[in-house]
């Protein structure tokens, strides 16, 4: 299968521009605090498919958070960065919404579709080519910043409501250890019904996700007193 398109010129050019933007926004306009960077960058140049998933907190997670990233993951051909799955009916609105957003390699998901669609089967093929699929798996954008449970289907992807960004706040990324696979195996090779396998194959990234969120909160708050 072919993965969808996202090393053009065009491509590069808005993939380029936003990672800029980003880093500026992370490092100059905020105090940026990284953990454990160097397990996401040796994933990445393992060249194996790469899935990542994280909270989100904030409506300018995507694409900001990726302004860790360092500048020569930009500046090639193709970019070492994410494909991310993006609400279709509100990302890609329009035509010009449409082809900054797909070039910026966002997957449009029709909400309530649920896993059998062609933006989930555009992100396989991504990842049958040993790309990279961020997922934030809370379906939204969670202002409580309280454990919910995580979405097993496409119900909802992007959060709807506009939020002002804020600048000199402290940003901190933490990278947890890769999930080993084997766990996932298990899962499918038991006699459950294929329903219950996604809910429990969820159930084990629910619990590092927010394993890694309270060791990281707890690390924050240390550290700014």
């Amino acid at each position: 299968m072919r993965a969808p398109c996202g090393s053009s010129l065009t491509s590069v050019g808005v993939i380029c521009a936003v990672g800029a933007l980003s880093k500026i926004w992370l490092s100059w306009m905020n105090k940026l605090e990284v953990h454990h960077m160097n397990i996401l960058i040796d994933c990445l140049r393992s060249g194996a498919p790469l899935i990542t998933v994280s909270n989100h907190h904030s409506c300018i997670d995507e694409p900001v958070l990726w302004g860790v990233l360092p500048w020569s993951f930009y500046f090639r051909r193709p970019p070492i960065v994410r494909w991310v799955m993006a609400a279709k009916e509100i990302v890609f609105t329009n035509p010009l919404y449409s082809a900054f957003f797909s070039f910026g390699r966002c997957v449009p998901i029709v909400r309530g579709m649920g896993v059998y669609q062609t933006g989930v089967d555009r992100c396989l093929d991504v990842l049958n080519n040993n790309g990279w699929v961020h997922i934030f798996p809370e379906g939204r954008v969670n202002f409580s910043r309280a454990p919910m449970r995580l979405k097993w289907g496409m119900e909802k992807v992007l959060p709807e409501n506009a939020c002002v960004p804020r600048i000199l706040k402290k940003v901190l990324v933490y990278f947890g250890k890769p999930i080993d696979c084997s766990v996932f195996e298990k899962v499918r090779a038991s006699n459950s019904s294929r329903e219950s396998k996604r809910i429990k194959s969820t159930d084990i990234v629910h619990t590092e996700l927010y394993n890694l969120q309270k060791f990281a909160e707890n690390l924050y708050h240390s550290s700014a007193t």
